[in-house]
C-alpha cells in the first residue's frame, strides 16, 4: 500500500467495506470524486491514467459558482508551485546549450545581485531550495501586498537580497520561491527571450499544450476558473492575486488534458534529455529535485520492487492542485482544484487505493460546517465545550484539519472582525491540537486583538516552549513587554541520549531512525536526508529545519520504548522495532 509521505508527515486514514469489486476502476474513481465534491473537500477537474491510457477525465462541481459554470477538462487552473518544473526545463536546456553552468554563481547571471551573499550561491542551489536566501512569500504582509501592487522585476530582485543568508548555501533545505523568481529573470536574460514567451516557444508549443500559458492582465487566459476560499458553509472568491509576483514560482495556468500531454512528453528522451532527467529527478536535500519531490517506494525493503514517484503540489489564491507520476508503472493523477486549500495527498492516496486494486478508505466530512453549526446552536462558548468533551467522537466522523481550522479563524477576525468567534475556532484547535505550537500562536494574536494581553503572554509562552524556534512569539512578547530570547538548547549528555537509539516504527513502510554522535542527536526518516534534532527536556527534541517534535517513550524501569512525532497537527506514535 502506498502513501504520499513528505518528510515525516503521515496520514492515517480508516478502511471502509463496502464491496466495490464489481464496479470498474472508472466507476470507482467517479464515486469516489462525487463523494469528495459533495461534501465540500474537492471541486475541480480530474485525469487519471495509467499505461492502458486515460481510466477518468473529468470535471467536478463550479469553475464559476456565481454564474453556474461547471468545471471540465478543459476548464484552465492556476498551477500555483508546479510551473517550478517547467522553468528548471528551461534552465537545464540553456545548460545543455553551453549558456548556464550549474556551479556558477547567481551574481555571474543576475550581476546586480549583493555580491557578499550572491557569489556563494550556486544556480544549483536556487533549483533545489538550498540557497539560503529568504523566500518573499514568508515575509510578514508580502502576500497582501500582492493582492494591491504588481512588482517590477528590479524591485523584486532588489528584494530577494535585501536581506542576509538564512544558512550557508548548500547546507539546508528551505523551500524557496524567490530562488524560482530569480531562476525566471535568469533565464529571460541568458536567452534573451522575454519570459512569456520563452515558455509558450520551448514548452508549450512544442508539448502541444495549447490551453496553457502565463497569466498577464494583458492576455487572460480564455477559461480560467475562478478561485475560492471556504468561508464558513460556503466558498467566497479569494483575494484577486497579481501573478507577475510570482513570476518562475507559480504563474502558470492550464488544464487537466495539458498536463497530460506534458506527463506523455516526459517519458521520451527527445525533448528534454535523459541526463538533464537525471538531474532533475535525483534526491537531494529532503528529496527535493529540481523543481519535483522524489520519492522512492520500498527502496528499504527488501525483496520488493522500488517505485519511483515524481510529484509536485501548487497552491496560489483560491487554487491548489497536485501533479504526480509514478514513473516505473506508468500511473499518472493531475487534480487540479479551485476551492484551495483542500487535502490532494490524501484524495491522491485514495486514488492510488483503488488504481491498486484496494478499496477506497472513508470520506470524513469537513469539521468547519460543524463548527458553524454548533456555534449556531450552542453559542461560541459552549460549541467550545461541547467540543472539549467530545474530541474523540469528533475525530471519527469528521475531517479535522489544523490548518483549515486556523485559517478560518483569522478569515473571521480580519475579514468578518468577529474576534469572540474568531477566538472560540482558535481555542477549538488548542484542545483538538494542544501539541501544536502554531494553534497556541494564532490564539494569542486573537487575544490580543482583543486586548487580553495576559492571556496572549501565557500562549504566546506555550509556542515557543513547543517550538523553540517560533521566531513571531519572540517577537510578539516583545511587543508585549517580555524581553525573551528562544528558548536555550540544553545540552544532554551522550549516555542520555544513546538510549534513543533505534528504529521506530510509523507506518508499515515509514521508520525513522535515531542516531547519535558525541552529544548530537540525528533523525532520519525512510527515504529522507539526516537532520539533528535539538532536546528541550530528556524526552522531547524539536527540528529547526520544519516544525516538528518527537518525545520519546520511555517506561517505569527507564526503558525506551517508542516515540511520539508531532507535526502540522498530526500526533504519530511509533513503536521501537530495533
Amino acid at each position: 500500500m502506498r502513501y504520499f509521505i513528505k518528510f515525516l508527515l503521515v496520514a492515517f486514514i480508516i478502511c471502509l467495506s463496502t464491496g466495490l469489486q464489481a464496479q470498474t476502476k472508472a466507476e470507482m474513481l467517479d464515486e469516489l470524486l462525487n463523494k469528495y465534491n459533495e461534501y465540500g473537500i474537492f471541486n475541480g477537474s480530474v485525469l487519471i491514467a495509467d499505461k492502458t491510457g486515460i481510466i477518468l477525465k473529468k470535471g467536478y462541481g463550479y469553475a464559476d459558482f456565481d454564474n453556474r459554470i461547471k468545471n471540465t477538462t478543459e476548464t484552465q487552473f492556476r498551477m500555483g508551485s508546479i510551473t517550478k518544473q517547467f522553468v528548471a526545463t528551461i534552465i537545464m536546456k540553456l545548460v545543455e546549450a553551453g549558456k548556464i553552468n550549474l556551479d556558477d554563481p547567481l551574481t555571474k547571471y543576475i550581476p546586480e545581485y549583493r555580491h557578499d551573499t550572491g557569489d556563494r550561491i550556486t544556480i544549483h542551489q536556487l533549483l533545489n531550495h538550498t540557497s539560503g536566501i529568504h523566500s518573499y512569500t514568508n515575509v510578514p504582509g508580502w502576500w497582501q501586498d500582492s493582492t494591491k501592487f504588481r512588482f517590477t522585476k528590479d524591485h523584486m530582485i532588489k528584494y530577494a537580497h535585501s536581506g542576509d543568508l538564512e544558512f550557508e548555501p548548500g547546507t539546508q533545505y528551505n523551500y524557496n520561491n524567490t530562488g524560482y523568481y530569480l531562476l525566471g529573470v535568469i533565464a529571460e536574460k541568458v536567452s534573451g527571450i522575454p519570459y512569456e514567451q520563452l515558455l509558450k516557444e520551448w514548452i508549450f508549443e512544442p508539448a502541444g499544450m495549447t490551453s496553457t500559458g502565463i497569466e498577464r492582465e494583458e492576455n487572460p487566459p480564455s477559461n480560467l476558473a475562478q478561485g475560492y476560499v471556504p468561508q464558513g458553509m460556503n466558498f467566497v472568491k479569494d483575494e484577486y492575486f497579481y501573478m507577475p509576483n510570482a513570476l518562475g514560482a507559480g504563474d502558470v495556468y492550464s488544464t487537466v488534458e495539458d498536463m497530460y500531454k506534458w506527463d506523455r512528453l516526459l517519458y521520451g528522451d527527445e525533448f528534454v534529455s535523459k541526463d538533464a532527467k537525471k538531474k532533475m529527478w535525483h534526491p537531494y536535500l529532503e528529496d527535493y529535485g529540481y523543481g519535483w519531490v522524489i520519492m522512492n517506494e520500498n527502496a528499504d525493503e527488501p525483496g520488493k520492487d522500488s517505485s519511483t514517484i515524481l510529484w509536485h503540489t501548487g497552491g496560489i489564491n483560491g487554487f491548489n492542485t497536485m501533479f504526480a507520476r509514478l514513473v516505473d508503472e506508468d500511473k499518472t493523477i493531475i487534480l487540479l482544484n479551485n476551492t484551495g486549500p483542500t487535502s490532494l495527498n490524501g484524495i491522491t492516496n485514495n486514488i492510488l487505493r483503488v488504481l491498486d486494486g484496494e478499496e477506497p478508505a472513508k470520506i470524513k466530512k469537513p469539521f468547519v460546517p460543524e463548527l458553524e453549526r454548533l456555534f449556531t446552536e450552542k453559542g461560541y462558548d459552549g460549541a467550545v465545550e461541547y467540543v472539549e468533551q467530545n474530541i474523540s467522537t469528533l475525530k471519527d466522523d469528521f475531517s479535522i484539519n489544523e490548518g483549515i481550522i486556523n485559517l478560518t479563524g483569522y478569515q473571521t477576525m480580519l475579514e468578518e472582525k468577529n474576534v469572540q468567534k474568531a477566538l472560540a475556532f482558535f481555542k477549538i484547535n488548542i484542545d483538538i491540537f494542544p501539541q501544536s505550537a502554531n494553534t497556541y500562536d494564532s490564539y494569542a494574536e486573537a487575544l490580543m486583538n482583543n486586548g487580553e494581553n495576559e492571556k496572549a503572554i501565557e500562549n504566546y509562552k506555550k509556542s515557543l516552549e513547543l517550538n523553540p524556534s517560533n521566531d513571531n512569539a519572540v517577537e510578539m512578547l516583545k511587543k508585549l513587554g517580555v524581553e525573551t530570547g528562544k528558548t536555550d538548547d540544553i545540552t544532554l549528555s551522550n549516555e542520555i541520549l544513546s538510549r534513543y537509539i533505534g528504529k521506530y516504527q510509523l507506518a508499515p513502510t515509514f521508520f525513522i531512525e535515531i542516531t547519535v554522535e558525541g552529544t548530537q542527536i540525528f533523525e532520519q526518516a525512510t527515504g529522507q536526508q539526516k537532520f539533528e534534532i535539538f532536546p528541550t527536556s530528556e524526552t522531547d527534541f524539536y527540528l529547526k529545519v520544519v516544525a516538528a517534535r518527537i518525545v520519546f517513550d520511555v517506561d517505569e524501569s527507564g526503558k525506551v520504548t517508542g516515540m511520539t512525532l508531532y507535526q502540522g497537527g498530526n500526533e504519530v506514535p511509533g513503536e521501537k522495532v530495533e
